[in-house]
């Protein structure tokens, strides 16, 4: 594990050799990943980074990022946005219980695991023209109102439970 220094903003980020951030220290609400800490290219944000983090209110993520792992923002209770324009998979409970998460941008998101987008309180709607998976309690408990998706092959059980708002699916 690599570890950045705080700067003079108080940030730091350790990053695996993988490329996964798999930490992040500092009192920022607003957060922008860099495409490459230590030397290391930005490849995914690992199991946990973010996990019960209340003081995250946005946070981009570099293009080269493609894949957020389990619990990596379970809990951020304050997150409201995330720009992710190059994340193709989202692990379980990856958003969990982000209760005040209503915008994601994640244009290239084909898949989405258990429970990942379940109990965000505030989340209408997801881009998800590429979606070719999605599994159990993926929504659960979300504000979706309507969503379409024309290239999913697979929806598990319950992807939609307890969303009271949900009114069209196609």
């Amino acid at each position: 594990v690599f570890i950045v220094p705080a700067s003079a903003t108080g940030v730091e980020w350790s990053i695996d050799s993988k490329g996964y951030v798999t930490a992040y220290t500092g009192t920022e609400s607003v957060l922008t990943v860099p495409d490459e800490i230590s030397g290391v290219t930005v490849k995914g944000i690992g199991e946990g980074a973010f996990e019960n983090n209340t003081r995250i209110k946005e946070i981009t993520l570099p293009e080269t990022c493609t894949y957020i792992d389990n619990y990596a923002f379970k809990n951020c209770s304050n997150l409201h946005t995330i720009n992710a324009p190059g994340v193709v998979t989202i692990k379980k409970e990856a958003f969990f219980r982000c209760r005040k998460l209503d915008y994601v941008n994640m244009s290239e998101l084909t898949n989405l695991s258990q429970r990942c987008f379940m109990g965000a309180g505030k989340l209408n709607n997801l881009p998800v023209e590429n979606f070719t998976l999605i599994n159990q309690w993926a929504f659960s408990s979300s504000k979706i109102t309507n969503i379409t998706f024309p290239n999913v092959t697979t929806v598990y059980n319950n992807a939609f439970s307890n969303c009271r708002n949900l009114v069209e699916i196609s």
